[in-house]
């Protein structure tokens, strides 16, 4: 492909980046990301992309003075596409313009051996080179993108191996689940079922990736409600060695049963906690409708004030 060509999608994908940007930040309005459920998140990412379905043919020859037909029509080969991709990943957020999945998405699975093999290449842990870091997490989107089922599968147990992992690979792959929505759901309660038994084999230690994952199952299991959620995250709770993101993952799937694990908890190994886990583990069993008034609460820590 020639240069030319690939600056003027560079160009658009940019400037289509931005738009998506505006677009997400009028919709979601006041409401921090935070709060918001998996269940909005998918109704929101619906509506920004219908809101932006045609932006590309409306805004192209303004922006590099051909039509966005022109320009994608040179998308000929598997390599021109994978050219494409690699210069463009760096100015996408989390999404790729649908002009742009659709042109990729007719080199079929040839273009997704490409997408799975750089992620395999490059890992999941740091990489030096910021493109490359780009690469990598766009490749984890538009799989996502294209409910690529097969790899989650694959995705995740590369996931489970590491303990340190930055927060735009996690946050990647929680899209991921996102994506599959409700056919995720037994995946990764399949994935972390293995890491339990694995765990409690002494084969391996509850790590970060184990905690974010229980955090994922519990947030997208309000999708597809599966039986024994609760007994999985009980029992990953129970061998975690550091307990505030199984306290979150309680919260999170809102199951009145973690109101007794964790009062035994709070009254047995309270003592040996930090404020932090404490006050969690106190607001879950709250939210849940359970008893706080009999627990053993420290009162805040002022010393840095």
């Amino acid at each position: 492909m020639n240069s030319q060509t690939l600056n003027q999608i560079v160009t658009l994908v940019k400037e289509w980046n931005k738009a998506l940007q505006i677009q997400l930040a009028e919709e979601m309005g006041e409401t921090p990301d935070l709060f918001l459920t998996p269940e909005m998140k998918i109704a929101l990412r619906n509506s920004v992309m219908n809101s932006l379905q045609g932006w590309g043919d409306d805004h192209a020859p303004n922006l590099i003075g051909r039509s966005l037909a022109e320009v994608t029509n040179e998308i000929v080969t598997c390599d021109d596409g994978w050219q494409v991709f690699c210069a463009v990943a760096q100015y996408c957020d989390t999404e790729m313009p649908e002009f742009l999945t659709l042109s990729l998405g007719r080199f079929g699975l040839s273009f997704v051996d490409r997408l799975e093999n750089a992620i395999q290449n490059y890992g999941l842990g740091d990489l030096p080179e910021e493109k490359d870091q780009s690469i990598r997490l766009m490749a984890i989107h538009l799989l996502g993108q294209w409910q690529d089922l097969r790899f989650y599968e694959e995705l995740l147990n590369l996931y489970m191996t590491l303990d340190v992992i930055s927060d735009s690979v996690h946050e990647a792959i929680y899209e991921y689940g996102l994506h599959l929505g409700e056919m995720a759901v037994p995946i990764l309660y399949d994935v972390l079922s293995t890491q339990r038994t694995a765990a409690k084999e002494g084969r391996v230690a509850i790590g970060t990736s184990h905690e974010y994952g229980m955090m994922n199952l519990a947030a997208l299991g309000a999708l597809a409600p599966l039986p024994g959620i609760y007994e999985l995250l009980r029992d990953l709770f129970k061998l975690m060695p550091r307990k505030i993101m199984g306290v979150l993952a309680f919260g999170e799937l809102a199951d009145s049963r973690a109101v007794t694990l964790l009062r035994h908890f709070l009254i047995n190994h309270g003592h040996s906690q930090d404020r932090q886990v404490i006050y969690e583990a106190v607001d879950v069993i709250k939210r849940l409708g359970g008893q706080i008034n009999d627990l053993p609460i420290p009162a805040p820590d002022r010393s840095n004030r």
